[in-house]
């Protein structure tokens, strides 16, 4: 009987410096996969799956599907997502009770903000009111990439501020010139 290797190895799309894997779907559960690099001639991992340890630039992979000494290769792209830019001022401080005044440094269309966390808090601004002691508040920048494809990640890069009250002087005035 005639051997039929058939297998499809989904696109991935990872953020930029994030780990991913290529996942091959196979319809027959004896196929044995082998990866390699785009020219196909250094392999870099066997098995159901291969780990990609960090997304630095979008590359290709060549994955050989095997079985009864019959071989099928695709070639599959790892798509890197480059992160949206998050620039904040990360140390604040301000006088003991007063509001700190946050916000995002020159934001990026296509981004959604969020302070202290993923959902919450969503602005380019945010104010800590009436800060008595040091306040951490996570900062998210969140870029979706679902119109990109439905199995393409959100990138979401983070920072955090912190708010340090500091003492209000309290000077003694007096009449007396000495």
């Amino acid at each position: 009987a005639p051997v039929y290797i058939r297998y499809t190895v989904p696109i991935v799309y990872a953020c930029y410096g994030t780990a991913s894997e290529i996942k091959p779907i196979p319809d027959n559960q004896n196929i044995e996969f082998t990866y390699y690099d785009e020219t196909g001639s250094r392999v870099l991992g066997n098995g159901e799956s291969y780990s990609i340890p960090q997304i630095n630039q979008t590359m290709r992979y060549v994955v050989v599907g095997s079985m009864e000494g019959c071989d099928v290769s695709k070639k599959v792209t790892v798509f890197a997502l480059s992160n949206p830019t998050l620039r904040v001022t990360e140390d604040v401080e301000v006088c003991k009770g007063a509001n700190a005044a946050l916000s995002v440094v020159s934001p990026a269309s296509g981004t959604n903000y969020y302070w202290g966390g993923i959902g919450s808090n969503e602005g380019t601004t945010y104010t800590a009111t009436n800060v008595l002691d040091k306040v951490v508040i996570p900062v998210y920048a969140v870029k979706n990439y679902s119109s990109t494809s439905s199995s393409a990640p959100a990138c979401t890069p983070s920072k955090v501020v912190t708010v340090t009250p500091v003492e209000t002087p309290n000077f003694q005035i007096s009449s007396s010139a000495e």
